[in-house]
């Protein structure tokens, strides 16, 4: 649509030479091209978003599990040690 109105803007009237159309219908096709490239490589810097999760650090960690019944009779603590290489 865009492309049908800026032509017919750029295209003398009758009676314009047959260089002169060439020459504006080369420059409405440049200027399409140009206005389609910069709008499609514009679009996608955003600045990367967030930095990434660094994890679990390395190192060793001593984990205290705790497990009971439901009534609170039988319980048992035990430490794990867990190693992140």
């Amino acid at each position: 649509m865009f492309y049908v109105q800026l032509r017919s803007a750029l295209v003398p009237a009758r009676g314009g030479s047959v260089e002169e159309v060439r020459s504006l219908s080369l420059f409405s096709h440049s200027l399409i091209t140009m206005i389609i490239t910069m709008t499609a490589c514009g679009g996608g810097s955003s600045g990367g978003g967030p930095p990434p999760d660094p994890g679990t650090p390395l190192g060793t960690f001593n984990v205290t599990v705790h497990a009971a019944d439901s009534a609170g009779v039988i319980s048992h603590t035990s430490i794990i040690t867990l190693k992140v290489q």
